[in-house]
């Protein structure tokens, strides 16, 4: 294990330390003996790494985005048939990115086969339609994708009754989705224009 420090995640700027908190959080998904800590307000992480070189060619190379999905929102990507996400269909399983892919890819299906089974896509802004989207999301999609919906959400009885104030309105900021915007990053990251 090696210690490494990460200047552009410090805990003085709010945005800075979810940055932090994000990327112990993908690495101590993958490696159990990950160590996190603060010094001079910067971020430290013990490693099983000898380089910053290997800590790129993770991110680059194996890390497998976490699948969220905000199939509740307007934004969100389900609700327009014209949307971006219809690309995933055709989606060449042959380049070398799948692996890492398929299971963000499969989530964005299987949320899609949801929204379009109930007939709910025509009218996303009424809260018992809402309401019915995120518990079918709830019973069906894997755990991490249940964890981005518990974040953005607040249940009672299975019902949408609040949103999380840091996430705002259930994902988004206005018509700016969160997790919308995430798949596109992963796209860019990943070069699947």
């Amino acid at each position: 294990m090696n210690d490494f420090s990460f200047e552009g995640c410090n805990n003085t700027n709010f945005g800075s330390y979810l940055k932090g908190l994000g990327i112990f959080r993908i690495l101590g998904k993958k490696y159990d003996e990950v160590k996190a800590y603060w010094k001079d307000d910067i971020l430290h992480l013990s490693l099983p790494f000898n380089s910053y070189d290997e800590i790129t060619d993770f991110f680059l190379d194996k890390y497998e985005p976490t699948p969220i999905v905000s199939p509740w929102n307007n934004g969100s990507g389900f609700k327009n048939p014209k949307r971006e996400l219809d690309n995933l269909k055709n989606y060449d399983k042959n380049d070398a990115h799948y692996p890492r892919l398929k299971n963000y890819i499969n989530v964005i299906m299987k949320a899609e086969s949801i929204v379009k089974s109930r007939e709910i896509n025509k009218n996303l802004t009424d809260k018992e339609k809402k309401s019915e989207i995120v518990r079918l999301c709830r019973n069906s999609l894997p755990e991490e994708t249940v964890k981005w919906i518990d974040a953005a959400l607040i249940l009672d009885n299975d019902c949408v009754s609040k949103f999380t104030q840091i996430l705002t309105t259930g994902g988004n900021e206005g018509n700016l989705d969160y997790s919308i915007l995430f798949w596109y990053n992963n796209r860019f990251n990943y070069d699947l224009s």
